[in-house]
């Protein structure tokens, strides 16, 4: 199937806001910036090699989001907004790593609840670290470790409340910043996950995929050294996601979103990667 490149580049121009940063839901007339989606296409447009538009006013927007004591509104927002500034080569105004080390304390603490979203949150607070220059202490390390472990399930993958392809990837990124390797039990899974129609399910015996799906099985099997099966499936279901708008969604007839556009590219990038060109 045919997937329209310019088309995909035009899309997210046009969801850049007057402040400079974007947002995917311009179309219902509503412009409210806000830092995951400025993240998403300032990477896609980086996978894209296209310059990203008004340069000095999304660096702008995304140092605005931070406050003056160096903390963010969550999270996410400091991980996206981290990430989007190192993109474009340059940093944030105020100093990260004490609210990078704050997360990681309160995400390892001993008797800690875990969620659905603790593998996601884990993989930013260490990818933040990384791109800080962050490196974690001993401690941290055998704590991040633990926990990985304690969210492993019987089929070898991992996840809450049950194992599942992408929080795999997650911990398949995260063990590899604390030094572990867990690329046998996360190839495994993802080859359980492969579905010939579909190119990866969300787990083992499951009918249930998105784009972040296809991403999370393409990347372990490139962190792995390994090739899909199914490659011409997961292109296929990549190219189905484009919506008339020229962006991406996260399944086939949903609505268009910049963040499903980013997925929509990494997976198109990852396929030619492993192909080998």
């Amino acid at each position: 199937m045919h997937i329209d490149i310019q088309a995909c580049m035009r899309y997210i121009a046009s969801r850049q806001d007057p402040d400079g940063g974007f947002c995917f839901y311009r179309d219902f007339g509503v412009d409210e910036s806000n830092a995951p989606d400025t993240l998403a296409a300032v990477a896609g447009l980086d996978l894209l090699e296209e310059p990203v538009p008004r340069r000095p006013d999304v660096v702008a927007w995304l140092r605005g989001q931070q406050r003056d004591k160096g903390d963010f509104a969550t999270l996410t927002i400091a991980w996206a907004c981290v990430k989007a500034l190192r993109l474009l080569g340059t940093e944030p105004e105020h100093d990260v790593r004490p609210y990078v080390l704050g997360w990681a304390q309160r995400l390892l603490r001993p008797g800690k609840a875990y969620g659905a979203g603790t593998l996601r949150a884990l993989v930013r607070v260490t990818d933040l670290a990384d791109i800080l220059g962050i490196v974690p202490e001993r401690e941290v390390s055998e704590a991040g470790l633990r926990l990985l472990k304690e969210l492993q399930g019987p089929e070898g993958g991992y996840g809450v409340p049950g194992a599942n392809l992408v929080d795999t990837w997650h911990a398949l990124q995260v063990a590899g910043r604390l030094d572990s390797d867990l690329k046998t039990e996360a190839l495994d899974y993802a080859r359980c996950c492969e579905h010939p129609a579909y190119g990866f399910n969300i787990a083992p015996r499951a009918v249930t995929t998105a784009v972040e799906v296809q991403v999370a099985g393409l990347e372990i099997l490139a962190r792995c050294g390994a090739s899909p099966r199914y490659a011409g499936a997961t292109r296929r279901f990549v190219a189905a996601c484009q919506t008339p708008h020229g962006g991406f969604a996260r399944v086939p007839g949903a609505l268009t979103r910049l963040e499903d556009t980013w997925l929509g590219l990494r997976a198109l990038d990852c396929l030619s990667r492993l192909a080998g060109g």
